[in-house]
């Protein structure tokens, strides 16, 4: 977290106690890793962010963007792989304030026009999680007996299993992701509450299993401006080994996962673990000229991936631009 960010939130909201509160609230949960679910944080940002646009409009709509940017940046610090969701609600936030202003009820003062702006923004959000899964170009992607690929244990493309798998019979292949092991908890999901088939695998059998898979869906935690995807380390692999065998690949992403950031910029703040958790320290101390690189993400370019599907159901990557255009202002792209 940069302390300058921090400042420049308290400062913002120096006169607005109580919108601090809310700010500082949601803050606690992110430093102690509360959410595990990009929807739960997309949606309680949003609650904070009305509640801070609320709180300082009637300063102008400069006091209340440089609050909305303020509080954005110093939460998405805070947010480690969610950051990029934070600030895609910020910037939706922002442009919603934007044109409230711009064109606002004139029987009703600028505080109520944000309120309302801002409140049926959330009641749309509330329902972005069954619009992903019930989207009926979203539920064609999965077929009868098909043998579904996927990496790890994403939230969204587990609820999506879940759905489908209310109205037809299918396998599910799920790589392990070694060494946080989250695709375990997945499996565990899908054979006890969906009843389906399920086979777990390490991820060094990708390549063994891929030419009975008819199809690889995958999450990830920020789609970019190019239609390229930001996901957890070792999704290239599954990605390119999918082109190998020219099998199609999934991507499912809520649409407040579309960022207007380019790679350039995104994968330069990429996080970098702990050697340890890839490499016993013994065998590494044997090593000492070797440099190991442990990165959290893989950036997997727009080319290895089929379909997007996100709450408007299925498109290309490459129109992904187009859709940045609408949700977001060019301006505010740097919050």
């Amino acid at each position: 977290m940069d302390t300058k960010d921090l400042e420049a939130a308290i400062k913002a909201l120096s006169s607005h106690k109580k919108a601090w509160k809310f700010v500082e609230a949601f803050s606690h949960e992110l430093l102690r890793g509360s959410y595990t679910d990009s929807s739960d944080v997309a949606n309680t940002t949003a609650e904070v962010l009305k509640v801070v646009a609320v709180a300082t409009c009637m300063a102008g709509l400069d006091n209340v963007r440089r609050s909305l940017r303020a509080v954005g940046r110093y939460l998405a610090g805070l947010a480690g792989n969610y950051k990029y969701v934070i600030g895609n609600v910020t910037r939706r936030v922002l442009k919603l304030v934007q044109e409230t202003f711009d064109d606002p009820d004139e029987e009703f003062s600028i505080q109520e026009n944000i309120k309302e702006a801002l409140s049926l923004f959330l009641d749309e959000f509330n329902q972005t999680r069954d619009t992903m899964v019930t989207n009926a170009a979203v539920a064609e992607q999965i077929h009868s007996a098909e043998v579904i690929l996927t990496f790890g244990r994403s939230a969204t493309v587990e609820r999506l299993l879940l759905e489908a798998a209310k109205k037809r019979t299918f396998e599910v292949v799920i790589a392990e992701n070694s060494p946080r092991g989250d695709g375990h908890g997945l499996a565990k999901v899908l054979a006890s509450e969906a009843k389906l088939e399920v086979t777990l695998i390490p991820d060094s059998a990708i390549f063994a299993v891929m030419p009975r898979v008819h199809k690889v869906i995958i999450g990830g935690e920020a789609v970019l401006a190019n239609g390229s995807l930001l996901a957890p380390a070792g999704t290239l692999l599954v990605t390119t080994v999918a082109r190998h065998y020219s099998k199609p690949v999934v991507s499912c992403a809520e649409l407040y996962k579309l960022t207007p950031l380019f790679p350039l910029s995104t994968m330069a703040d990429v996080k970098l673990l702990h050697p340890a958790t890839i490499l016993n320290e013994e065998i590494a101390s044997e090593m000492p000229n070797v440099n190991i690189v442990n990165p959290a993400n893989d950036l997997v370019p727009a080319e290895m991936i089929s379909l997007l599907l996100s709450d408007n159901g299925g498109c290309s990557p490459v129109v992904v631009h187009r859709l940045v255009k609408q949700l977001y202002d060019e301006v505010d792209v740097p919050l």
